[in-house]
């Protein structure tokens, strides 16, 4: 794919579990040598199980890469695609990810993906190589991946709390179940330096019907854990990022 300052960029899948890329300044007649495809030059190399992960330029002159955001040998051990927006003219312009096709049976198969823009819509198309399936997938979202390196606001959207403080108490929503199709976001303002490690930013405990706690590591970085608060709680169901 031809970046917008003229250079080439390709990425490709292995079985490695990442992918890999290359790039080209004098139109194809030399290539960088292969190397894993990362978030950002010295960033994390981006997860791709031996599926194929494809790019495109849209009308608007932005980009998309389409491809499973796992680390797995095969593409059925979980069928997630993920669009990330380009920066355009940068040799690693990924920002961040949206998961846009899911399925829990991987049978599914959700592979060979591909894209259809028409007058203002996206359409992502898939197969399983022997059932082809068509998706629309909301514009707002699309949109919001090339444009989220330049949002400055709080989503107000769906809003169902509004926490001005930490350590502010609050009543805490019922929130849709994750266990049956539900979800919710967690969007907040936050300079580290200003907090000290092991600060708990959000903490719902006690509410008796599932935990949601966010809390402020070392090193800046964000712990994330999750619960049905349902006993006895299997092994693997809290998770830490």
């Amino acid at each position: 794919m031809q970046l917008s300052d003229g250079s080439l960029y390709c990425v490709y899948r292995t079985v490695d579990g990442f992918l890999c890329s290359a790039s080209s300044d004098d139109g194809g007649r030399t290539w960088s040598g292969p190397e894993y495809a990362r978030y950002s030059p010295d960033g994390r190399r981006i997860k791709n199980p031996r599926g194929p992960a494809f790019i495109r330029k849209f009308s608007n002159g932005r980009y998309l890469l389409l491809y499973y955001n796992h680390g797995g040998r095969t593409s059925t051990a979980q069928p997630v695609l993920a669009g990330r927006g380009h920066r355009e003219g940068r040799r690693h312009p990924l920002v961040g990810a949206e998961i846009c096709l899911y399925d829990d049976e991987p049978n599914t198969r959700i592979g060979y993906p591909d894209y259809i823009e028409q007058d203002g819509r996206f359409w992502i198309t898939e197969t399983n190589k022997s059932v082809a399936r068509i998706h629309e997938i909301d514009a707002t979202l699309i949109h919001g991946l090339w444009e989220q390196h330049h949002a400055n606001r709080v989503a107000r959207e769906g809003l169902v709390l509004h926490v001005k403080q930490p350590g502010d108490r609050v009543d805490w929503p019922r929130l849709p179940s994750l266990g049956d199709g539900g979800g919710l976001t967690v969007d907040f303002w936050l300079k580290p330096d200003d907090l000290p490690a092991r600060r708990a930013l959000l903490d719902t405990r006690g509410d008796g019907e599932g935990r949601l706690t966010l809390q402020l590591a070392e090193n800046g970085l964000l712990r994330l854990e999750m619960s049905t608060g349902r006993p006895p709680m299997p092994a693997g169901l809290t998770r830490a990022c």
